[in-house]
């Protein structure tokens, strides 16, 4: 990143600060005081720092728009954004709607829905057969084990990266280099993105259950894919 590509994305996240919900008027205050500086300091304007980030995306990069299932959409949005990290996608939350943004490269996107509804799929079926065993708490005891599921999908995932990883030198370029792509075109579609803290399960007996079901989940990419597009970042 240029000199200057560093201060334009300075000035943009201090710039989200200043928008952030969970920011304090003090906080909010500083960061607009110090975007006002650095403008100055640099001879900037909003309008080209904007403009800056409104610069096309790597080429081939798009941002496609995916609907989740209405109910239970805490765990859905988790188990999207596990898997599309780990091939070669980012998936962005869309606050209080259903719906989540996916960007990659279409062959990626699609390997992505693929994955996940498949995952979906199982983990809700096995969820629901486990709700009906529970005694009490039902609804949570579903959501749970849900997450537990999540879990060890995501532990399965990021143990395959470190084995990619460590397979060879030109894989673990191609990674480095395929995420740096990848922040560049979530900054495009997402200049003023401000991340979130992940929420705590809440790990009743269905956690375990969840994890320990997990390991019998067929990570399959589908017909097609290959290797070589399984982002493991």
């Amino acid at each position: 990143m240029s000199p200057q590509e560093t201060i334009l994305s300075r000035i943009k996240k201090l710039s989200a600060l200043t928008e952030a919900r969970g920011a304090t008027p003090a906080e909010a205050a500083a960061a607009a005081a110090k975007v006002q500086s650095l403008l100055f300091e640099h001879n900037l304007t909003m309008a080209s720092v904007d403009a800056h980030a409104t610069a096309p995306p790597p080429e081939g990069f798009k941002k496609t728009m995916y609907t989740l299932k209405a109910s239970n959409i805490g765990w859905q949005r988790t188990l999207l954004y596990v898997i599309a990290r780990y091939n070669f996608c980012s998936a962005i939350t869309h606050p209080q709607t259903t719906q989540m943004s996916l960007i990659g490269k279409p062959s990626n996107v699609e390997v992505v829905i693929y994955l996940y509804e498949h995952v979906y799929r199982e983990i809700h079926s096995m969820g629901l057969a486990h709700r009906k065993l529970a005694l009490s708490n039902k609804g949570m005891q579903y959501t749970s084990f849900c997450m537990g599921a999540v879990a060890t999908i995501r532990q399965r995932l990021k143990d395959q990266q470190r084995t990619n990883e460590t397979a060879s030198a030109a894989s673990t370029a191609l990674v480095v280099q395929s995420q740096a792509d990848l922040d560049k075109a979530v900054a495009v579609h997402f200049p003023r993105l401000v991340k979130s803290k992940a929420t705590r399960p809440n790990r009743l007996d269905g956690f375990a259950a969840g994890q320990r079901a997990g390991h019998g989940i067929s990570l399959n990419r589908g017909i097609g894919t290959s290797p070589s597009r399984r982002r493991l970042a």
